[in-house]
């Protein structure tokens, strides 16, 4: 009798069909998440995107006031006298203002003052906060600092110019009377006055020692050395128009 084997029966387990719905969500749920992360990174991405934009454009706004306001003249002038041009100059020896007794150099350094001895007529000075100046019938009168200051030096050279004649002359109550005692302030006031205008210029031009005839390098004179100056037919112009 043939036999027959018993064939077992192979056990599929079905799935629940929650268990079905479940497994499908579950990527479906990841790849929703993951895409609104991607859209909140994104979007989050074009908001500071714009922010910085914004920030660069009121950055370059702000950057160009500021050279707008650096580069424009002002309108409100603190003084009514204007800038006047520089230009190279090299300082050389004049041999007109060196003696102190020569007719020729006192003629030379008597042009140095200008029409109205350095002092000019300023109009409406209150509109420049100016003190009141010296009354006159053009208008109120100032003194123009660069005049004030040669004619300091001027009286310099004349007190010493007049010393030195006197000193010839051995006369001592002269020297005393007429010549220390009534310059002694003004010559007092005109050192501390030069010394101050020299402060406050502050010339840094470099200067070097000239050459010896035997070669040597000692001394510096300043001659044949080049300086930054003022026109000064440009200033001498000026005062011309604006003497008192």
């Amino acid at each position: 009798m043939q036999s027959f084997s018993r064939v077992k029966k192979a056990k599929f387990a079905i799935p629940d069909g929650d268990n079905i719905e479940k497994e499908g969500l579950v990527p479906q749920e990841a790849n929703a998440h993951h895409d609104l992360e991607y859209y909140q990174l994104q979007r989050s991405h074009q908001v500071l995107k714009r922010w910085i934009i914004g920030l660069a454009f009121l950055l370059a706004a702000a950057l160009a006031t500021l050279l707008f306001l650096l580069i424009k003249p002002t309108s409100t002038r603190t003084s009514p006298v204007p800038n006047f041009p520089s230009l190279p100059i090299k300082f050389e020896q004049d041999e007109r203002f060196a003696p102190l007794i020569s007719q020729e150099s006192d003629e030379a350094w008597s042009s140095m003052m200008p029409t109205g001895d350095g002092f000019i007529v300023i109009d409406n000075p209150r509109s420049f906060n100016l003190p009141p100046g010296q009354e006159s019938s053009r208008g109120e009168l100032y003194d123009i600092s660069l005049f004030h200051q040669l004619h300091c030096l001027s009286k310099i050279r004349s007190f010493v110019s007049t010393m030195k004649q006197a000193i010839g002359r051995n006369d001592t109550q002269e020297i005393n009377e007429i010549i220390l005692d009534p310059m002694q302030n003004h010559m007092a006031h005109c050192f501390d006055y030069l010394r101050q205008s020299l402060m406050c210029h502050g010339d840094m031009t470099l200067e070097w020692p000239r050459t010896e005839p035997d070669g040597r390098r000692f001394v510096v004179d300043g001659w044949h050395i080049e300086h930054q100056c003022k026109n000064w037919d440009s200033i001498m112009e000026y005062m011309k128009e604006k003497a008192g």
